[in-house]
């Protein structure tokens, strides 16, 4: 079981990954936008149908240990990833910016989850 500390680290990765998934998708969605290659991970993720899902499935059950009192619902997911500006979480992480993903370590951080 992952600490409060872990379990706040793993859910912020998370967030950063779902943001940059996300985007990418709703570009390439409205213009045909071809995202910049970050790792063949990232890619699989962007191409794989639910893996946004899974993403948000994972980031509501880390809030759980993190806050154990916390109720699921679809709200408390959008305020999970909006309660921090993405960039600063990013930085907390050594990343230049939220699209600075290779210093994330993406595959072990899946792995995780």
């Amino acid at each position: 079981m992952l600490t409060r500390e872990e379990a706040r680290e793993l859910q912020d990765k998370l967030i950063i990954i779902y943001k940059f998934i996300s985007h990418q998708k709703h570009l390439k969605g409205m213009f045909g936008y071809k995202p910049p290659m970050v790792s063949n991970l990232v890619e699989k993720l962007i191409k794989t149908p639910g893996s946004e899902k899974i993403l948000k499935e994972a980031i509501i059950e880390l809030e759980t240990i993190i806050n154990p009192e916390t109720q699921k619902s679809e709200e408390l997911f959008y305020h999970i990833i909006n309660r921090e500006d993405v960039e600063f979480i990013a930085k907390r992480y050594g990343m230049k910016d939220s699209w600075d993903l290779k210093r994330l370590k993406i595959e072990k951080i899946i792995r995780r989850i």
